[in-house]
């Protein structure tokens, strides 16, 4: 993944000495995925997500099954 420096820095950013920011409150400010990484990002868990809604579905539809048996 590609992260992108945010351009001007956020306020509490541009006095800061730290070189790392793994650790700051506010590291989500000041980095950003490339639009293509977020894009490909976003995807992934929209289809994670429906892949637990059809497992969800699926063990409704045996319960369902199950009663009218």
């Amino acid at each position: 993944m590609k992260w992108l420096e945010r351009d001007p820095l956020p306020t509490e950013c541009q006095s800061c000495r730290e070189e790392e920011c793994y650790n700051c409150d506010i590291a989500g400010e000041r980095w950003t995925l490339s639009q293509e990484d977020d894009l490909r990002t976003r995807r992934a868990l929209k289809l994670r997500a429906i892949e637990r809604l059809q497992r969800e579905v699926a063990e409704i539809d045996a319960k369902l099954r199950a009663l009218t048996k």
